[in-house]
């Protein structure tokens, strides 16, 4: 499966002084690729669901930034073998309390381990379901 996030950077604050910067997106797709590969443990991000050993992430993307009607957006795209609910949203949740400094980006690697920790979501507005691809 193949779901994009379309997230705008700063949505309600003056738009042409807050734009990300060139480290921030390059830390973004760093933090993304600590989801991607096998041996992944995402009982953090799923609701009352069992995360199947089978399932993992095979890619996760961030786009370049883009500017629509003065805000700007970024496309953040994730393939993986299954997701269960809620799960994007809240690794995407993670990654926004990271960047605005509220967890330390060490806590990406503690989640994805045995320690159980409650992760925030984000809203599910603007998670599209973007090509469904079945293999066997």
């Amino acid at each position: 499966m193949n779901f994009i996030y379309v997230i705008s950077i700063f949505k309600g604050i003056v738009p042409e002084i807050f734009r990300i910067t060139p480290d921030n997106l390059a830390r973004v797709r760093k933090l993304l690729q600590v989801f991607v590969g096998r041996k992944k443990q995402f009982h953090n991000f799923i609701d009352g669901a069992f995360a199947h050993p089978k399932d993992w992430i095979m890619g996760f993307l961030c786009s370049e930034p883009f500017v629509r009607e003065e805000l700007e957006y970024v496309i953040l795209q994730v393939k993986g073998t299954h997701f269960k609910n809620n799960q994007i949203q809240k690794m995407i949740g993670l990654l926004t309390a990271i960047l605005r400094g509220i967890v330390n980006e060490n806590i990406v690697h503690r989640a994805l381990r045995n320690e159980k920790l409650n992760i925030p979501g984000v809203p599910s507005v603007g998670l599209i379901l973007n090509d469904v691809h079945y293999e066997k």
